[in-house]
């Protein structure tokens, strides 16, 4: 067997990689997944049944079932767009816990001739043909971020020189440019929220990985780019049936705003009386006294003592070294002085706070609870509809 994680050769039933310290999922896995698969189609089980069989295979990534049940679906419907891809995709996740990259390049190769053709198939108007198309986005997210097999060469000190990871992370690369060119097909056609919505997290997905290859880094500015204009469709299609839904609910509407204006301005009033407080003006005095201590401590010290000292070293008079460490002794006493002072005021400060909070408990509860409400109305006024 092999480490799923750098390839390095190992006995059979490692459940640890001696190289690289990597678990070994993958073939334990895939014995697990061929014990459980389900039994071979049967020859009077409609498409239907065939195709929800291959849904759960590929949701348990039991990629050899789906292989079988996708592809009876294609013995009676060989046209048929879901079988042809989930068959293609099953083959090409297959050949992720292999070591033939031949075999690997040529299942994805057969995999994005499937993907290009997708807007041919594409019919916004058909709600599960919609659904379709988004879940194929979020399992082409799965593909390119899964793990995979391949080979490291490495020194007789045991250091890796060479690897051939690179030519799945081109692969993926490829992959990604793919999945563009059929979003751009299909908006030509109609824009669908749940597609651009799992587009989205496609290119994000796509931004976030760490692949080790050249062509990665070509095209990350792409990458950058297509995920803003996806952000902006996916925010352009959400407000579209929300505003739709508000034009056709305008009384809602203006009460719910209304509610808001009154909200926002009972808090102005809170916040105002809560300034009257004479808990509040001793708060604000110690406040500003320690900002002012804080300002002459940022003229002590070293850098002030000096910058003082070449702006009036004239007037002061200062003709000698004894001077000028006299002068620079007082001004560190000054300053720990304010230190001491300014530990003193901090804790006053906090002292004046927590006579504020008690004073002002119950209005700042009913600011609380009415900023919670206006959270409410905007969740509303926002919400996916």
């Amino acid at each position: 067997m092999y480490c799923n994680n750098c390839g390095e050769k190992l006995p059979d039933g490692s459940a640890f990689c001696n190289s690289c310290g990597a678990k070994l999922n993958a073939a334990p896995d895939n014995e697990n997944s061929n014990k459980n698969s389900d039994p071979a189609p049967k020859p009077n089980e409609g498409i239907m049944g065939k195709l929800a069989s291959g849904r759960e295979a590929k949701n348990r990534k039991d990629w050899r079932g789906a292989e079988r049940f996708y592809g009876a679906v294609l013995l009676e419907d060989p046209n048929h767009y879901e079988a042809l891809f989930y068959d293609a995709y099953a083959k090409a996740m297959e050949t992720m816990s292999v070591q033939e990259v031949f075999k690997r390049k040529a299942e994805m190769n057969v995999l994005h001739t499937v993907l290009l053709d997708l807007p041919d198939h594409y019919d916004p108007d058909d709600a599960e043909n919609v659904e379709m198309v988004a879940e194929a986005f979020a399992d082409l997210k799965n593909l390119i971020g899964c793990s995979f097999v391949f080979t490291q060469t490495k020194n007789g000190y045991g250091m890796v020189i060479s690897s051939n990871a690179d030519q799945t992370y081109e692969i993926f690369v490829e992959t990604v440019r793919n999945v563009k060119k059929v979003m751009d097909a299909l908006s030509e056609k109609a824009d669908k929220l749940p597609i651009h919505r799992k587009a989205l997290e496609f290119y994000s997905t796509a931004k976030g990985l760490s692949w080790d290859y050249s062509s990665k880094v070509a095209i990350a500015n792409d990458i950058a780019k297509w995920i803003e204009e996806e952000k902006q469709t996916v925010e352009t299609l959400r407000r579209i049936p929300i505003e739709a839904y508000w034009k056709e609910h305008a009384d809602e509407k203006a009460a719910l705003e209304a509610e808001k204006e009154n909200a926002l301005a009972e808090i102005e009033k809170l916040k105002q009386e809560i300034e009257t407080l004479d808990e509040y003006a001793s708060y604000k005095a110690i406040e500003s006294e320690l900002h002012g201590i804080d300002e002459q401590l940022s003229g002590t010290g070293v850098t002030g003592f000096f910058k003082e000292f070449g702006s009036s070293a004239k007037e002061k008079g200062l003709k000698s070294i004894r001077g000028l460490k006299d002068t620079f002794s007082n001004k560190m006493s000054d300053k720990k002085a304010l230190k001491a002072k300014k530990a003193e005021t901090e804790k006053s400060l906090e002292e004046a706070k927590s006579r504020l909070d008690t004073a002002s408990e119950s209005r700042n509860a009913t600011i609380n609870d009415l900023q919670n409400r206006i959270n409410e109305i905007d969740e509303e006024f926002n919400k996916d509809r």
